[in-house]
Parts: C-alpha cells; structure tokens; sequence
C-alpha cells in the first residue's frame, strides 16, 4: 500500500509541481540538489506548505481557514497553515469582500477559544485593549501638550482646472505623553501593559478594519464590544530596559511615517524636561536617510534599535502622542487623512533647517521618478515629458536626507507620483508649486497638501486613469488593491496640465 500511495503521489506531483516556480520558492530544496517533483511528492503533506506552482499559492490563501478547521477536528494545528489564515484575514481587511472576511474572523476565534501553541505562535494569545486617550486608564499617566483643534481646509484643485475643491473639516489630534509602567514592545512597535493592547497612535486603533504592519501582530478577530485582541506577544524579552522613549509605530520604517509622524515627536519631548537623556526606541530597519535625519533633528540622544517583532521589556516607557491621523483603514475615505499639527511641523521644519541660509537659489524643477514609477504603468514615458518641460529627473531613495532636502528647497516646481517622498515638502521654500499625481481613487487624499500650505506651497493634482474608475468613486473608502494599484497616466492630458502648471502666476 506504500508503495501504491507513492507511486500515486509521484504521478500527482508531476502534473502538479513547476520545477522552477517551486525550486525559486523552497531555496532548501534547490540547495540540497533534490529533483522538485520528487521532493513534493514525499514532503507536500509536511510544514512549511509548499506551493506546486503560481496557480495554487492563491488557492492556499483562500482555502486556509477550512484546512484549519480541518487539522483541529483532526487535533493537528499547524502554525503554517494558521500563517496562511493570519495573511488572509490581513488580506480581506484591506478589500470589499466582507462575508470572506467575516469567516476568517470566526475561524480564528473558534481556534483561540482552546489555544495551541500552534495557534498562540500564528495568531497571538488574548490580550484587553487599553486606549490611552479614550479609555484614559488609571494605571497610565498622561502629561498634556497642546490640546485637539480642528483643521479646515478644501480638497486640493485638479489640474488643469483652478476650481476649489470642497471645504472639509477634521480634527487634529491633542499633543501629549504617556508614561507606563512595566511594558513590552513588540511587533512593529505596539505596547502591552497589565494585558493588555495600549492603543498609542489612533491609526493603530483595533475599532479600524486595518492597520499596516500591525495587522501582522495583533489579529482583530472579536466584535469591537469585547474589547479584546490576538496578539503575537513572545514569551521572553530579548533586553529589558530601565527607561525608553519610543519613537516608532505601526508605519515602521517607511519614511513618510518615520518623518512626518514619528520625528515631530521631538516637539513633544523637548517640551518635557523629565525626557532629558533618556533613550530613544527606534526600528533597526531604519533606512541610512531616516538614521541621519534622526541625528539632525535629535542630536546627541542615545539610540537603542530593536529588530521587528522582538520584545523588549521597559520598566519606564514614555510614549509620545503622533501628531497626525493618517489611517490605513480603507473603510475610511481619504480626504480624513489629511490632520497634522502645524507646531509639530515648524518644529521639525526649523530643527532641519537652523543655521541655513535662507537665501537658497530657487531655481529647479523637479520630477520624483522612482523604480518601478510608483504604480505608474507608464512611467518612463511620462518621466520623458518632464524631461522635455525642464525637469530633472530623480530617484530620492537614492538620495541623502540632506540632499533630498536641499533639492526641495531649490525646487521652484515640484511633481511626481504621491508617496513617501512628498514628507519633503515640509522643507520646500515658500512660493513653490507642487503637483501630485495619484490614481483617480486617492485624489482626495489632502495631507501632501496640507504639507504643501503649511509651507506656503501651491499644490495640484493630476488624476491617473484606470478602466475600473467611474466618477465619484474618489468619494468612498475603496479596498487597498484598488486605491494602490497600477495607474496609467494620459500624456496628452498631462501636456496640457503641465501648461497651467508652469504658466507664470498673476502678479
């Protein structure tokens, strides 16, 4: 009979494996010089799950929480599958597909009801929610900084025509700093405290649908009202500290939440003379600009860097309040994403600028054209437009943190696809005009232009085209693959844009 199951499972392998799909994918099994239709065919019901080919990796995802289901009724948890099932429910959070989602969540609560190690190490182990604003707990001090004002402001004008967008009105977050006792950070830098999650940014709030790289840590699988969570807690602290200020969140290292978020905390520590000389708790994945910002805006503090998902214990963290709401939810239509404290900004925005002088010749246009054209499908080709209007063209990963900052500061035109290069514009010199182009479901996303106000900017958009958009989509929150996916951008159109756009001003 084992030679009956082998010989069935070799001829199954072999109608099933892409030899080069599977040896790129399982680098162990291309360096032990294995055939890969031999070693499937031993090895396919054994962890880690092992795609044959592109075609079945999907199926995996999807299928994941009924093989749960099914490895629990057998007794047999496994942490791989459940890593498939955490990677779907992360997935479906950022789409339209609610009756998916909603079984995902049912199958990790039935599974947490009796946890596994399995299900604890893909899952998490429950934990309270402890939100430092709302819930205000008794064992968390709060020293306040500035209270919560409201913005007003109009969507951000299309070009080429000139007409205002829509007056809008958000609130910008309080100014303040938390201090706990006896906490642990861990994941992409969430806290737990007396078990529980202590919600210290609102865009890592559990009540939103998603939250990017948090979601791989903590599972959002209870109803709202049992104010609870799954999270990917380890068990053993790598370092313990005495004291820690924690300069991080759920963005990590992505420079514009690093810059515009997490840096501007400094207008809050230098406002609290207790914070003198502590240290700072930042991500060891921070790129070498994000590093040389940190010691221009911070001199002199001591750093201590922790790897993502370790756990570090701290007997004293203070935890700096984000000065910003920028969610990640796409429930939540863009044009709420657009709150940022003007005196975190100016903080920031003197901080690197002290002792420079302000006389810088202005005389640049510059294109932000990235590898891969930031989803711009078309981007080489429209990278040569600007090209021929003058602009130089360039990569900012590339660059410095200097000289990404001096370029926006001699630049008298400004444009490219949005993403985390626009944080620069809060260095921009007054005067400057901006352009931002962006898919036409994400032209109400307004933060890049408030940036571009606060620094006395101009700032335009140039929608993309998409064959799936239809007017008045922009208005909705829209699922993630839609909102960040590949865009076209129409040349012609962009021609006549660009002619408004570098059109002297009146007077």
């Amino acid at each position: 009979m084992r030679s009956v199951r082998a010989r069935a499972a070799q001829v199954l392998a072999s109608k099933l494996v892409d030899p080069d799909y599977y040896l790129a994918r399982n680098g162990d099994v291309a360096a032990s010089g294995m055939d890969p239709i031999e070693h499937f065919a031993q090895y396919w019901h054994y962890p880690p799950v092992r795609a044959p080919n592109a075609r079945a990796e999907p199926w995996i995802f999807t299928l994941s929480p009924l093989v749960a289901l099914g490895l629990r009724a057998a007794g047999r948890d496994r942490a791989d599958v459940l890593d498939y099932l955490r990677q779907r429910i992360n997935d479906l959070s950022g789409e339209s597909r609610p009756i998916q989602l909603r079984l995902c969540l049912a199958v990790a609560r039935f599974l947490a009801r009796r946890p596994t190690p399995a299900v604890t190490a893909a899952l998490g182990r429950p934990l309270g929610v402890a939100r430092i604003v709302s819930d205000r707990p008794g064992w968390i001090e709060r020293t306040p900084v500035a209270d919560e004002t409201t913005l007003t402001f109009r969507d951000p004008p299309i070009l080429p025509s000139s007409t205002p967008g829509e007056t809008r009105r958000i609130a910008v977050p309080a100014l303040w700093c938390a201090t706990i006792r006896d906490a642990a950070v861990f994941g992409a830098a969430e806290v737990m405290a007396r078990d529980h999650l202590v919600v210290h940014e609102p865009a890592a709030d559990p009540r939103l649908r998603y939250a990017t790289r948090q979601c791989n840590f903590v599972t959002n699988c209870y109803p709202v009202q049992r104010g609870k969570i799954l999270a990917r807690l380890p068990d053993a602290a790598e370092q313990t500290l005495e004291r820690a200020i924690l300069l991080g969140g759920r963005g990590g290292e992505n420079y514009f939440h690093f810059l515009i978020e997490y840096l501007t905390k400094g207008h809050v520590i230098e406002r609290l003379p207790e914070l003198d000389g502590v240290p700072l708790l930042v991500s060891a994945e921070l790129y070498p600009q994000e590093i040389e910002a940190l010691g221009r805006v911070l001199p002199g503090r001591p750093v201590i860097r922790r790897r993502t998902g370790a756990r570090i214990d701290v007997e004293t963290l203070h935890l700096p309040s984000v000065m910003s709401f920028v969610p990640d939810d796409p429930a939540i239509p863009f044009w709420r994403a657009a709150a940022a404290n003007p005196d975190s900004l100016r903080w920031l925005r003197d901080r690197v600028l002290a002792g420079e002088n302000d006389t810088v010749r202005k005389d640049t246009r510059i294109y932000l054209g990235r590898s891969g054209g930031r989803n711009i499908g078309n981007a080489e080709e429209v990278a040569e437009v600007f090209r021929r209007h003058g602009f130089v063209v360039l990569d900012p990963a590339r660059l410095s943190f200097a000289e990404q900052v001096a370029m926006f500061r001699s630049a008298t035109h400004i444009a490219g696809p949005v993403g985390a290069a626009f944080a620069n514009l809060v260095f921009a010199s007054p005067g400057a005009r901006v352009m931002g182009i962006i898919s036409p479901f994400a032209v109400r996303f307004s933060l890049f232009a408030h940036l571009a106000r606060f620094a006395g900017c101009t700032y335009d958009v140039l929608p993309g085209i998409r064959p799936d958009y239809r007017a008045g989509m922009e208005e909705r929150g829209n699922p993630i693959s839609v909102t960040h996916g590949a865009f076209g951008v129409d040349t012609d159109y962009l021609e006549r844009a660009l002619s408004q756009f570098l059109a002297p001003r009146d007077g």
